[in-house]
């Protein structure tokens, strides 16, 4: 008896595999780091395998843009905190008395918190939008399904909507701490709302052009 399995990218789509006799097919997924929706696994099996069935075989799949973009925005925002973390403790003053160190102390795992808030906010708002692009995929795939769009859409606006709420929270706490690296947070929540708008203007222009 023989199993194949074939791992793929997160975020395929239009899975196929195509050999050239018949074996069962059946699917899964496997998760691995930094994956949000899971990788999807292929797996082929075969039973009295003899020596004719030494051939090739192939998987073909789709892989949209934003699939490939997903991981390095995660990355890239989880260093981006943490190193804000690093320089705020790196300028917290431990050096007072034992009240004060205890106050302090306080005050670092506050900004901790509101940090890994941020960061959870900042990863939803990047899945939300891998997923409005493969609604529009979807809609693609389906001539041009623009209500299942606008589902999906309305679902999206509400997501980034609560997570931006929940990022001016995050700010608002770390402006009470007197936060050292305040600006910087500030400055990629203001990317991150001129981004957002854009793709999302982006994504609903190339389905009216599906639809038309």
């Amino acid at each position: 008896e023989l199993e194949v399995r074939v791992v793929l990218p997160e975020g395929s789509e239009k899975i196929r595999a195509s050999v050239p006799f018949e074996m069962e097919e059946s699917r899964e997924k496997k998760y691995s780091h930094l994956d949000m929706f899971g990788r999807p696994v292929v797996i082929l099996r075969l039973k009295n395998v003899v020596l004719d069935h030494n051939q090739e075989l192939q998987v073909s799949y789709r892989l949209s843009t934003s699939s490939m973009l997903i991981e390095p925005l995660q990355l890239s925002c989880t260093f981006f905190l943490f190193f804000l973390a690093l320089i705020g403790y790196i300028h917290s003053d431990l050096a007072l008395t034992r009240d004060d160190k205890w106050l302090a102390e306080q005050e670092k795992q506050k900004a901790a918190g509101a940090l890994h808030k941020l960061e959870r906010a900042f990863n939803t708002r990047c899945r939300l939008l891998a997923e409005l692009d493969q609604a529009v995929t979807r809609a693609g795939e389906k001539s041009a399904d623009v209500a299942a769009f606008k589902a999906v859409k309305g679902k999206v606006m509400e997501g980034l909507k609560e997570e931006a709420a929940n990022v001016k929270g995050c700010v608002s706490q770390l402006e009470n701490l007197n936060y050292p690296s305040l600006a910087k947070v500030k400055e990629l929540e203001k990317k991150h709302l001129d981004f957002e708008p854009q793709s999302i203007k982006f994504l609903t222009n190339k389905v009216d052009l599906l639809k038309s």
